[in-house]
């Protein structure tokens, strides 16, 4: 059964955290990346734990490999922010994700409504959430994650690279949810990096908007290899 994405609470609960996170000093709308025309890009990979925290994994996405990646342009300023935070909205995001329903098929998983929120106001840890909806096989869900960050990895609230490439464990934890149901899946390993390109970026652009193929090459970066990406017209974007 297709399910609707329920948009104003995906919207409220990023709004919350920056709220909860944040404080009510003002930012400047522009990020280092801006000043240097460098478009930051987070990436992470990885294998889910084969059994799921919470919640029945009808997706099937128990014990299967994922990798994604998100393209913050330079140009964009926060929606929301504070002194130790900032929200983004409306960014993109393409990857691929296996399931045990579809075995050997990889499944692409891509949005243009993504959110990214990036604090550093706790003492202890730095603090990176992804919000985004998609469709997964013939079903539309939200999927949510928040992550501590070794203290320090970022060096700023607004758009920047990680001081240092993050390695992802079963104490990192991912949800996805319908308006009926939501499973929370532990990330059994796995790493979370960044990177910047200076030139990729109207490109990539093309690719998420245009109705005729456009190859799209990310950059190797901590172990990434160039992976190229076609984005058909067919393919459905949520």
């Amino acid at each position: 059964m297709r399910v609707h994405v329920r948009t104003k609470q995906y919207l409220a609960t990023a709004a919350a955290l920056v709220v909860c996170l944040g404080a009510s000093e003002r930012l400047s709308a522009q990020s280092p990346a801006a000043t240097t025309s460098l478009d930051v890009f987070y990436a992470a990979s990885g294998t889910f734990s084969a059994t799921p925290v919470s919640g029945l994994d009808r997706a099937g996405l128990a014990g299967q490999p994922f990798s994604l990646t998100l393209w913050a342009p330079s140009t964009t300023p926060p929606s929301q922010h504070g002194a130790n935070s900032a929200q983004y909205t409306n960014l993109l995001m393409t990857g691929t994700v296996q399931s045990s329903l579809l075995p050997g098929q990889a499944q692409t998983v891509q949005t243009k409504y993504a959110q990214l929120l990036l604090s550093t106001g706790n003492a202890q840890y730095d603090v990176i959430a992804l919000f985004f909806p998609v469709s997964l096989i013939g079903n539309q869900i939200n999927i949510t994650t928040t992550i501590q960050l070794p203290k320090g990895t970022l060096t700023t609230p607004l758009l920047h690279p990680f001081s240092a490439p993050v390695v992802l464990n079963s104490t990192n934890t991912v949800t996805y949810s319908s308006s009926t149901a939501s499973t929370t899946l532990s990330i059994q390993d796995g790493l979370a990096s960044t990177f910047v390109v200076a030139t990729s970026g109207t490109a990539i652009a093309r690719a998420f908007s245009s109705g005729v193929d456009v190859p799209v090459l990310f950059p190797a970066a901590f172990g990434y290899l160039p992976v190229r990406i076609r984005q058909r017209s067919k393919l459905p974007i949520a």
